[in-house]
């Protein structure tokens, strides 16, 4: 089935905690967004991931985490070889 949780009434919302392990499986961090859907009796919810661009990408790459060339060995095919 799943693991129970309690609704706990914060304010005028209802809220429950997401146990650690499943955090952790969705790597779910305090700010992630989400949406809540109702589908017949259950409550879904659809982690929003943030789509990066190829600019984000290349641009966390710095001298320090670059890795340096690694050899696939010698030409299997009509590889076009520097």
């Amino acid at each position: 089935m799943g693991i129970e949780v309690k609704f706990v009434k914060i304010g005028n919302s209802l809220s429950i905690r997401i146990p650690k392990a499943m955090a952790d499986q969705l790597h779910l961090n305090p700010g992630t967004f989400g949406d809540l859907v109702i589908n017949g009796d259950a409550l879904v919810v659809h982690v929003r991931r943030p789509k990066l661009a190829l600019a984000d990408l290349l641009g966390g790459i710095t001298d320090k985490n670059r890795h340096s060339e690694v050899s696939t060995g010698p030409s299997q095919g009509a590889e076009v070889s520097f």
